[in-house]
């Protein structure tokens, strides 16, 4: 009878106890660019790629066909400058994405987190433009698994 308390005592132990919530969603995704061939349409690899916003580097990487990157989190429009680099051509095009901003509960763990709803790309047409063509894939900035957008150049 004496040993009665351990049986009690440890089904409150157990009872109180939470399981570790890990956060395994990412609370704001990467906006993914897909660099695309202008005539054949087939993945075409950027020499030397800079994405950067207000002189704040977002992207940069050499040899690359796939651009991932933060959208600021304010709501649109944001000029956006593509700055391309090889060794026959050195360019900078200015890009506006226009999108509205969203907050969601993902967890208890996780918080809260950005959606970026209604994607819009433009770009800024001043003389020669090195991006000749966008295409827009997923209007929702949701997950960063799938391309958002082509750029054709």
């Amino acid at each position: 009878m004496k040993k009665f308390w351990i049986f009690p005592v440890l089904l409150l132990m157990l009872t109180g106890c939470e399981r570790d919530d890990l956060c395994l969603q990412q609370p704001v995704p990467h906006t993914v660019i897909r660099l695309r061939d202008y005539v054949t349409g087939q993945p075409k690899p950027a020499q030397s790629l800079t994405v950067s916003w207000h002189d704040q580097i977002l992207f940069s990487a050499s040899e690359t066909d796939s651009v991932a990157f933060y959208l600021p989190p304010q709501d649109g429009p944001v000029d956006l400058t593509f700055s391309l680099q090889s060794d026959t051509v050195s360019q900078a095009d200015t890009v506006i994405f226009d999108y509205q901003l969203h907050e969601r509960f993902l967890s208890k763990a996780c918080g809260f987190g950005l959606t970026f709803d209604s994607l819009r790309i433009q770009v800024i047409d001043r003389g020669a433009v090195w991006i000749k063509r966008v295409e827009v894939l997923q209007p929702g900035v949701e997950t960063d698994t799938l391309a958002h957008a082509n750029f054709y150049y």
